[in-house]
C-alpha cells in the first residue's frame, strides 16, 4: 500500500519499525530519503547530492567540522613533541658519524657529475664521422658540386640542366587553405605543384598554385588532414620541360587536332562518338534514292512508302485490335440478351426473398409464443404479470434510482498535485477509493469534501499522467 502524503504521528511512536532494505541506492532519491544496504550492512541517507553514512563520518567530515567548531582540542603538548623530535634527529650517539658519512655520499655525486661531463665532452670532441659508402651511410664531403643551404639541404648541381624535387608534410589546422613552403620553390604554371592526401596524389583541379612558395586548396581542410606537397624546384634549368597536358588544346605548345588527311590528337567530342558505336556495326547512312540506304557503302534496297503523310504501314497488332472491336448488330443482340437474363433474374430473386420473409416471420411468431411458458404466451398473461402498469419502464427507473450511486475519475498530469473532482452526487456522505490506474494496487493520501457535488484530492508529488483511478460512492 502507498502513501502518497505525509504521514503525521501527531508526535506518537513508531514502533516496530525497519527502514527499506536493498542492495543497491534506490533510483531518482530526495534529500532526507534514507534505505539500509544489505551488502555492506550500513544505513544511508541522501543529502541532495550523495549517499551518506548515516551513523559514521570521514576523515575529511571530521575535519570540516572541527574548522568550523569554536571549540580546540587540546594536542597534549604534541606540538612541543614534534618539535623537540626535528631538533633532535641527529642528538644521539651516532651523530658525527652519520654527518661525514652524508657528507661524503655528497662529495663523490658531486665528483661523479664533473667527471661525466668531462667525459662526455671528450667523447664530442674526439668522434669523427667515418666516410659513407655505397653500401653504409657516413659523411658526404662538399666538393665543387654540392653545396649545403643554411637550413641543412644538400644541393647537388653537377651540370646546368638539373632540377630536384622536394617533399614538404603539412598537418591541416581546422578550415586551412593556405599553405606555405618552407624548403624551396616551384615554377607556378608548369605543373611542377603535385599534392598528396592520406598516400593519394588528388587533381589539380582541387588547388591553385598561389605563389612560387604556396598553394591554396580549393575546399577548407578538417583538423588532423595529412597534406604532402610535392614539387621541382629548378637549378640553373632553361628551358624547363614542359609537362605534357601544355600539349594539348590551350597549352602553351599544343598539337593540332587530327582531320580527314592528317594525324593529330582527338577531340573529345570524336572519342564520345567512337564509345558510342559496338564493336562490329555497320555503317548505315541514308541514299540519295528512294528505297535505298548505304550498308558500308554499299546500296541496298528498302521500299519505303514516299513521303505522304496519309499513307502509312498497318502492323499484326493494330490489325488485331481492330478485327476485335464489336459491330453495331452484335452488340444490340447482346444487349438485349443482357436485358431478358436481367429481367428473369430479378423476378427470381424477387419471389425467393418474399417466400423467405413469410417463412422468417412465421418461424419468429412461433418461436416467441411456444418458447414462453403458459401462464405467459399472450398479450393478456404479459400484462398482468406487469401488474397492469401502462409507465412499467419509468417505475423500474426509479427504483434502480434508489440503488447506491458512483463516479470514477482517471487524475495525474506530472504537475498538479490538488484536484478537485466533481461527482455530482448532491451529498456529502460519500466514500472513495483510490488505486494505480495500471496496477489496481491501493494508495493512501489526503482527500477533502469541497461540498456536496465535489472532493479535493491531494498529493505531496504531483502523479504522472492518468496515474490513479478515483472512484467515488454516494
Amino acid at each position: 500500500m502507498k502513501f502518497l502524503t505525509n504521514l503525521d504521528l501527531n508526535k506518537n511512536e513508531l514502533q516496530n519499525a525497519r527502514i527499506q532494505n536493498l542492495a543497491a541506492p534506490p533510483n531518482n532519491p530526495l534529500s532526507g530519503q534514507a534505505y539500509y544496504n544489505t551488502k555492506d550492512n550500513i544505513a544511508y541517507i541522501f543529502d541532495g547530492t550523495t549517499w551518506r553514512n548515516l551513523f559514521s563520518m570521514s576523515i575529511e567530515e571530521v575535519i570540516t567540522l572541527l574548522n568550523k567548531s569554536n571549540y580546540k582540542i587540546d594536542d597534549d603538548n604534541l606540538s612541543n613533541n614534534v618539535n623537540d623530535a626535528v631538533i633532535k634527529r641527529h642528538e644521539h650517539i651516532n651523530a658525527s658519524i652519520l654527518n661525514v658519512i652524508t657528507q661524503e655520499l655528497i662529495n663523490k655525486w658531486n665528483l661523479a657529475e664533473v667527471n661525466a661531463k668531462s667525459y662526455a665532452d671528450k667523447q664530442i670532441n674526439d668522434y669523427k664521422i667515418r666516410p659513407a659508402t655505397k653500401n653504409t651511410l657516413g659523411g658526404i664531403k662538399v666538393g665543387a658540386n654540392l653545396s649545403i643551404n643554411e637550413d641543412g639541404t644538400l644541393n647537388a648541381n653537377d651540370n646546368s640542366v638539373n632540377y630536384i624535387v622536394k617533399q614538404e608534410k603539412f598537418v591541416a589546422s581546422e578550415g586551412q587553405t593556405l599553405f606555405s613552403l618552407t624548403k624551396g620553390s616551384y615554377k607556378v604554371g608548369l605543373g611542377a605543384l603535385s599534392i598528396f592526401m592520406y598516400g593519394a596524389k588528388i587533381s589539380n583541379d582541387a588547388f591553385n598554385e598561389t605563389t612560387e612558395k604556396s598553394f591554396t586548396m580549393k575546399n577548407p581542410l578538417n583538423v588532423g588532414d595529412i597534406v604532402l606537397a610535392e614539387y621541382i624546384e629548378l637549378v640553373n634549368v632553361t628551358p624547363y620541360p614542359i609537362h605534357g597536358k601544355e600539349h594539348l588544346s590551350g597549352g602553351v605548345d599544343p598539337i593540332p587536332k587530327a582531320t580527314t588527311y592528317t594525324e593529330g590528337l582527338m577531340s573529345k567530342e570524336d572519342k564520345n562518338k567512337l564509345d558510342s558505336i559496338s564493336i562490329g556495326a555497320n555503317k548505315v547512312i541514308r541514299s540519295d534514292k528512294n528505297g535505298m540506304i548505304l550498308i558500308d557503302g554499299l546500296e541496298q534496297n528498302v521500299y519505303i512508302h514516299p513521303n505522304d503523310i496519309n499513307t502509312r504501314h498497318v502492323t499484326d497488332d493494330e490489325k488485331n485490335v481492330w478485327n476485335a472491336k464489336e459491330t453495331t448488330l452484335g452488340s444490340q443482340d447482346k444487349a438485349n440478351r443482357a436485358e431478358t437474363n436481367a429481367e428473369a433474374y430479378t423476378d427470381n430473386k424477387a419471389t425467393d426473398i418474399l417466400s423467405n420473409a413469410n417463412k422468417y416471420t412465421d418461424n419468429k411468431v412461433a418461436a416467441l409464443v411456444n418458447s414462453a411458458p403458459e401462464a405467459l404466451d399472450t398479450l393478456q398473461e404479459l400484462a398482468k404479470a406487469l401488474g397492469n402498469d401502462p409507465n412499467f419502464s419509468s417505475t423500474i427507473l426509479n427504483k434502480l434510482g434508489l440503488k447506491l450511486e458512483k463516479v470514477a475519475f482517471t487524475i495525474g498530469d506530472g504537475k498538479t498535485t490538488e484536484f478537485t473532482l466533481k461527482h455530482n452526487l448532491n451529498t456529502s456522505d460519500t466514500t472513495w477509493s483510490i488505486r494505480e490506474a495500471s496496477t489496481g494496487e491501493g494508495i493512501f493520501t489526503d482527500v477533502i469534501t469541497v461540498d456536496t457535488n465535489a472532493i479535493k484530492v491531494l498529493f505531496a508529488q504531483a502523479p504522472a499522467k492518468e496515474q490513479f483511478r478515483v472512484v467515488v460512492n454516494g
